[in-house]
């Protein structure tokens, strides 16, 4: 699965499986952005979407998140929802590590050196 193909809850947490286990909160991500459907202008994100917290941006904006990260335990954040609640439109922003250039280019190099 894709990052475009995610649209339920469940597929996000079936494309994040094991990523737990390799992304740590202070990596460098990627981010992909997704469309999502929109909910009622106006209305409250909280009804459509109770198992994310919601933290006001600017007038208007509201990012939807895990919010579970703490002091003692600390957990990368994967995904965030931004929402205009003006218009209803939500974009969900997915974030995946990136890999670290030098660890990239030294496992290239050794996958190479095996090769030949």
């Amino acid at each position: 699965m894709n990052a475009n193909q995610i649209q339920t809850l469940e597929d996000m947490r079936s494309h994040f499986e094991g990523t737990c286990d390799t992304q740590k909160p202070d990596d460098i991500v990627s981010v992909s952005v997704i469309d999502m459907s929109s909910i009622p202008p106006n209305s409250n994100p909280f009804h459509y979407d109770q198992f994310l917290m919601g933290t006001s941006l600017v007038r208007g904006w509201m990012v939807m998140h895990e919010g579970f990260d703490a002091e003692t335990d600390q957990k990368p954040l994967r995904s965030m929802v931004l929402i205009n609640t003006r218009s209803g439109q939500r974009i969900r922003l997915l974030f995946s590590p990136k890999p670290n250039a030098e660890i990239l280019d030294e496992t290239l190099a050794g996958c190479w050196n095996q090769s030949v």
